[in-house]
């Protein structure tokens, strides 16, 4: 089963009925310390958890129990002589590991900040190694490889494509500039495209650009509704993309500011679109006018100085009809989505997170800077 970072990338879980109360004292099923991460978020593949770590790591835990089945150390030396000396040094801010693995259910891929990117099948033997030579700046990078065709597109000093089966490079893009977040996808005259966070359209056959200069974003990544594409950040883009497969120039439909700084990736549903700032102000936005239908600080916004790093950089997400919010204090707000502001829930835990969860059945998977964590009801 394929696993990829915000499930499909659109943040959106359905056919699941994930819990709304949970504790220190009650509904956690088991909690694994996997070592120091940054914002990696986790993938779910069958009955396996896969997880980076700084170490430059990917760990496999057994979903029922949290037992490490497996780990692999992806070290410099491990790789030919002339990839070691395009190992990237490591930086200052968001750390080796941000970046989320992911998988077409055979194997597993996973990219660090160094500019290591790798394969493995599920049993955890190396299928092939390589590295980029990009080096990073002192903010890092976190911008998550995505599976399309059969390959591997990553935003790593620029867009690169490679191939999932060998690890070659196919293509990449110089004029398409890294950025913190993820593409997604969309189809120009029925063939895969990338939308990218700093506002390319991208040809994934070949590398080739289709429409530039629209959204523009540091952080978060696109969100989409049909060939409606949205860049949400402090400043909030609304472009409709023609279905064609061959360059476009196309005006906004509409574009809006919102306060505060963005990190968190926001969802569209039922036309409605909603993401939240750092400081943990809630937004929701009319899709088809850019309306502000209404903002709400949130129960987990920092008020005080013991709460001074509760920040939110976990992307918004849709599961079981319920909107989850979480910051790095350990806190999760959970909404009921619609026109007015409903709270259901607040919910604390001990340790903090970045990463965005994974929703499976009656089940949260999440991880903290230090552990995976499973919750159930």
């Amino acid at each position: 089963m394929p696993a990829n970072w915000r499930n499909d990338g659109s943040g959106i879980w359905n056919g699941v009925d994930p819990p709304t109360k949970w504790s220190e004292k009650g509904g956690i099923l088991w909690k694994t310390n996997v070592g120091k991460s940054s914002n990696s978020s986790l993938i779910k593949v069958g009955k396996r958890i896969f997880v980076a770590n700084e170490k430059a790591l990917l760990q496999c835990l057994d979903v029922d129990t949290g037992k490490i089945l497996w780990q692999h150390e992806l070290k410099k030396e491990s790789l030919p002589e002339e990839q070691q000396k395009k190992v990237a040094e490591g930086n200052v801010d968001s750390g080796n590991a941000s970046h989320t693995p992911v998988s077409d259910g055979k194997y597993v891929y996973v990219a660090f900040a160094n500019s290591i990117i790798a394969a493995f099948d599920l049993t955890g033997r190396r299928k092939w190694a390589t590295a980029l030579g990009e080096r990073t700046s002192s903010d890092g990078r976190s911008s998550s490889p995505l599976l399309v065709d059969g390959k591997l597109l990553w935003l790593c000093g620029h867009l690169y494509a490679l191939d999932s089966a060998t690890g070659k490079i196919l293509w990449e893009s110089k004029e398409v500039g890294e950025s913190f977040g993820t593409p997604i996808t969309i189809k120009m005259g029925g063939k895969p495209a990338l939308v990218t966070p700093n506002g390319f359209v991208v040809r994934a056959a070949d590398g080739k650009i289709l429409g530039e200069e629209m959204g523009d974003l540091s952080c978060p990544s696109p969100i989409r509704l049909g060939r409606m594409v949205y860049w949400v950040g402090d400043a909030v883009y609304a472009y409709k993309i023609p279905d064609k497969d061959e360059p476009f120039q196309v005006d906004e439909t509409w574009v809006d500011t919102l306060d505060g700084e963005i990190y968190a990736s926001a969802i569209i549903h039922d036309k409605i679109i909603y993401s939240v700032a750092n400081n943990a102000v809630f937004y929701a936005i009319d899709a088809a006018t850019g309306s502000l239908i209404y903002e709400k600080p949130l129960p987990i916004a920092p008020n005080n100085e013991a709460q001074r790093d509760a920040s939110v950089y976990s992307s918004v997400s849709l599961a079981g009809n319920r909107i989850y919010v979480c910051n790095t204090a350990g806190e999760t707000v959970i909404i009921k989505p619609g026109k007015k502001y409903k709270k259901i829930s607040v919910n604390r835990l001990a340790e903090g997170s970045a990463a965005t969860p994974v929703f499976s059945g009656n089940r949260i998977y999440t991880r903290s800077g230090k552990s995976v964590i499973c919750i159930g009801k």
